[in-house]
């Protein structure tokens, strides 16, 4: 099954309690490469000889993944932590530098890489999916 992918480049900002939570929205500032990902399936459907490609309107797939510099006392490197360790869902807003237009909607991490480079130092590979916890994902 083939997709159609739009990938959208621009600026994270994290809620620790959630898109309906009251914790104040944290603008992710030691982050590099974010990226939201939304890929559509398409089914082919034969008919009489014919083949039809069909996309999957009502469905999509969404990732957003992102490079965080890492230290070990950074708030923000902290959270994502602590929703990998207790699997918890954050509100995330992934917004447009340019329009300031995005998704909003609680995500939770799907894979988390910690890796050391010598040149680089360290850093995190976070890419989420989003969920329904208490507010439906929007885009605004």
């Amino acid at each position: 099954m083939a997709g159609t992918v739009h990938s959208y480049k621009g600026r994270v900002e994290l809620q620790d309690d959630g898109v309906s939570g009251s914790a104040g929205w944290d603008h992710l500032d030691l982050i590099g490469n974010a990226r939201l990902r939304i890929s559509r399936a398409e089914a082919k459907t034969p008919r009489r000889g014919v083949e039809f490609k069909t996309s999957e309107v009502g469905q999509a797939d969404v990732e957003l993944s992102f490079l965080m510099a890492w230290h070990d006392t950074d708030a923000q490197v902290s959270s994502i932590e602590a929703a990998v360790m207790a699997n918890l869902h954050r509100g995330v807003k992934f917004l447009d530098q340019a329009s300031g237009t995005g998704m909003t909607a609680d995500f939770r991490v799907k894979d988390y890489e910690h890796t050391q480079d010598e040149d680089q130092g360290q850093a995190v590979n976070v890419t989420m999916v989003p969920v329904f916890v208490d507010t439906a994902p929007s885009w605004s």
